[in-house]
């Protein structure tokens, strides 16, 4: 009835149920990240003539990273895609000097196997330096149409559990991280 997806799933969702489901909230902004042991990269404009490894081909991460290179002016920076997060990190383990995209919590997997690896930006940063109309949302909460109307104190109820959810896990790193670390995530 309810579900967090990616926001470009959401879309697809929308379309193919012909308005059947409505969002909710925002749930994730923030989360793609440039990493990589070469100083010099410090911006989107860096990325000139740079090859960077990215996952989510025909996804967000590509759709967001092909924006901000031509928005920054960047013709000449090849994206080459890999399947998987952690075989991004795995390379960057062994060649720090790599650039990529990746997306939390693998951008502090990469940086923690390897302390030369670093955040040199991230999407979202880039993005609001723009100054354009528009977020670099990547994760949105949906509601089928026919819940929401059936059930409304329901969602609403979610949508304030959500919220204080949300604000222990950044008001308390330890107990959340003790928290992810038991469950697995």
């Amino acid at each position: 009835d309810v579900a967090l997806v990616p926001a470009n799933l959401a879309a697809v969702l929308y379309k193919k149920t012909e308005g059947k489901v409505k969002v909710l909230a925002i749930n994730t902004r923030g989360v793609l990240e440039c990493v990589t042991g070469d100083s010099t990269i410090k911006s989107v404009k860096d990325l000139a003539g740079k090859t960077v490894l990215s996952t989510g081909q025909g996804t967000t991460p590509e759709y967001a990273t092909r924006f901000l290179l031509e928005k920054y002016g960047v013709t000449d920076c090849t994206i080459e895609f890999k399947s998987e997060a952690t075989e991004i990190a795995s390379i960057l383990k062994d060649d720090p000097t790599k650039i990529a995209i990746l997306p939390q919590p693998f951008a502090t997997v990469a940086q923690v196997q390897n302390e030369a690896v670093k955040s040199a930006f991230t999407l979202t940063q880039a993005w609001d330096e723009l100054g354009v109309d528009s977020q670099l949302i990547t994760g949105l909460t949906i509601v089928r149409s026919d819940f929401i109307a059936e059930h409304p104190a329901a969602v609403e109820n979610f949508l304030k559990e959500a919220a204080a959810s949300a604000e222990k896990a950044v008001s308390d790193v330890d107990g959340t991280s003790e928290l992810i670390a038991a469950y697995g995530i």
